[in-house]
């Protein structure tokens, strides 16, 4: 079941015609505008909102205190936009001058290019996807410039890294074994390693490897409380 007034919020947001939800709108009692108006706080829809209302004509029909939230709801979220673009353009350059490539994603995208506006899609932070061979020299790069991290940060970029060359070995070793193993049960049974290498032992070790990992995910799921 969805909350009270969701088809209503929906269709203010949607509005074409203004005319069709001024009897909604004059029904809302102050109790039912204080609720819509927190729902539009926590899923962050409050400015889209005030532009809609806007465009399709019932700013005016709008009680006086909804107005006034909405309209600082609208210049709070404008002006963190105006610092996320120039935040952006920091980020940009840095990593662009230092041959870093990344891409820009989510709220940092849409709110540049699917809005009107861009404070009309309100950003907690900023999405930057980096390839991870580049994590380790991009987080060395920006602290140099004076950007912070916290600690735990810290921590997983290193965890990364450490992550990364262990699967590098675990790998180089699995692939050693694997060979050696196909090479002397060919000599032991007279089979040709082709024979071991891509028949029923390839479907059987691939599905023994995944089901591995999947314990293995459970498992550090399962005790990471004890060791986080």
């Amino acid at each position: 079941m969805s909350p009270p007034d969701t088809d209503l919020i929906l269709a203010m947001l949607f509005a074409q015609d203004g005319q069709k939800l001024a009897a909604p709108l004059a029904e809302l009692t102050p109790q039912r505008w204080q609720a819509l108006l927190a729902r539009g706080r926590e899923h962050r829809f409050l400015p889209l909102l005030a532009h809609a209302l806007r465009e399709c004509g019932l700013w005016g029909a709008l009680p006086a205190d909804v107005a006034q939230q909405l309209k600082m709801a609208g210049q709070h979220h404008t002006r963190r936009a105006l610092l996320a673009q120039r935040a952006m353009v920091q980020l940009h350059d840095i990593l662009h001058e230092n041959g870093i490539d990344h891409v820009f994603l989510k709220g940092a995208y849409l709110a540049q290019f699917a809005y009107p506006q861009p404070g009309l899609r309100p950003m907690r932070d900023i999405d930057v996807v980096i390839k991870p061979n580049d994590l380790p020299a991009a987080h060395d790069l920006l602290i140099t410039m004076g950007y912070t991290s916290p600690a735990d940060v810290d921590g997983m970029v290193a965890a990364f890294i450490a992550q990364a060359h262990m699967i590098g070995w675990g790998t180089g070793t699995m692939v050693s074994y694997s060979s050696l193993s196909v090479v002397t049960v060919g000599e032991q049974f007279n089979l040709k390693t082709s024979q071991l290498s891509f028949g029923f032992n390839f479907l059987a070790s691939g599905g023994l490897a995944i089901g591995a990992g999947i314990l293995l995910g459970f498992a550090h799921g399962l005790f990471y409380p004890f060791f986080g």
